[in-house]
């Protein structure tokens, strides 16, 4: 589980489909994401990052 991704959005207020409509993904595939089933590719990093506002290579630099 991606502990600091959920709490990203939360302090945003955000759902996770608020978040994967911003990012342009579907709501199951940031749910796997967010629950650390699935490393996202570079560019799906980006995209939700920018929506949730924090430097995408976050994903790379948290192992879990």
């Amino acid at each position: 589980m991606r502990q600091w991704l959920i709490d990203q959005r939360k302090k945003l207020g955000l759902t996770q489909l608020q978040v994967a409509k911003k990012a342009g993904i579907a709501r199951p595939y940031y749910t796997r994401i967010e629950g650390g089933k699935h490393k996202p590719p570079v560019d799906t990093a980006m995209k939700i990052a920018h929506a949730l506002e924090f430097d995408w290579t976050l994903f790379y630099k948290n192992a879990s």
